[in-house]
């Protein structure tokens, strides 16, 4: 399991959305297939410790989805978990798949070996894991890196408040005037952050890598400083990635009208936490009107 802290300001915070990275080398080396069988659970801890046991608030029964190290098992929850807080939420997988002293051992997700973030949780039971998983298990429970430096590739998405239809806010104006045209002239969405110093040697200068990503209201998404590299360049990860520069930004010539949705990755933060600032311009743009207008995608730190 991954601990997440989001700020006490934050809560309730409602969890819609688990991912998770699976891996699996050509030769198999580490046990886990497509269709195989998981759990995704989710606790809500208040003292920091889940070694000394954390509520259990859902279990969801799934199966893995891809297994090639650069796709994410993406899982819609189909009931939503909101965490009341104060404190942590804790997001698991349990590998069902291994029946007790029958199949070899695997690793439930794929680990980042670059860094130790000290949130990373790994246990076992003395026999199969009982559903519900309750916390701790009864052999072994600790952080990853008292075993292996690294980091579980779990992470969690979701929305302050508790869901549902919001309510209005108090203080924000209600939307007046003529209604905007289906389409806008261009739409200028930018990020950018003051990186931590490079070295003079290094082969590459960007240190902390964000990620911009938007989705618009017909559900295309674009990706910071797409198209100014051609496809396969150093520049690129994965095709769609900048790893090269502080500043991304996206244009979207035709802006349907519309929410925006407006994602930050922090895809590798070595010298945390990274501040940035947003910006965007455009025809009609107004900010939300209600609350919560605000989404974070753990385990990204706001300032």
């Amino acid at each position: 399991l991954n601990r997440f802290t989001p700020d006490p300001s934050e809560f309730p915070f409602t969890l819609e959305q688990i991912q998770v990275l699976f891996y699996d080398d050509v030769f198999g080396t580490y046990n886990v297939g497509v269709g195989d069988a998981i759990d995704l659970v989710v606790y809500q801890d208040a003292d920091g410790n889940p070694a000394n046991g954390a509520t259990l608030l859902a279990t969801f029964h799934d199966t893995v989805k891809a297994v090639d190290g650069s796709t994410w098992s993406v899982y819609n929850l189909s009931s939503p978990v909101v965490v009341n807080g104060p404190g942590d939420v804790l997001i698991g997988v349990i590998n069902r798949y291994v029946n007790d002293g029958v199949t070899l051992k695997s690793y439930p997700a794929g680990l980042d070996t670059s860094s130790s973030g000290g949130r990373s949780w790994i246990g076992w039971w003395s026999g199969s894991p009982p559903d519900p998983a309750v916390l701790p298990p009864d052999v072994y429970f600790d952080v990853i890196s008292s075993i292996l430096p690294g980091n579980w590739l779990v992470r969690g998405y979701g929305q302050t408040g508790a869901g549902g239809t919001p309510s209005p806010s108090p203080t924000a104006p209600s939307p007046t005037g003529t209604p905007p045209p289906s389409t806008g002239g261009p739409l200028h969405i930018t990020l950018a952050w003051t990186d931590y110093p490079g070295t003079v040697p290094a082969s590459k200068a960007l240190v902390n890598d964000l990620d911009l990503e938007v989705i618009a209201p017909n559900g295309a998404h674009y990706y910071g400083n797409a198209g100014v590299y051609a496809s396969g360049n150093s520049c690129l990860r994965d095709g769609k990635w900048d790893t090269c520069n502080n500043v991304e930004g996206v244009i979207i010539p035709g802006a349907p009208n519309g929410s925006y949705t407006v994602i930050v990755h922090a895809h590798n933060v070595p010298y945390g936490p990274q501040p940035f600032a947003l910006v965007a311009s455009g025809d009609y743009i107004r900010e939300g009107t209600f609350i919560p207008a605000d989404f974070v995608f753990l385990p990204m730190v706001k300032r």
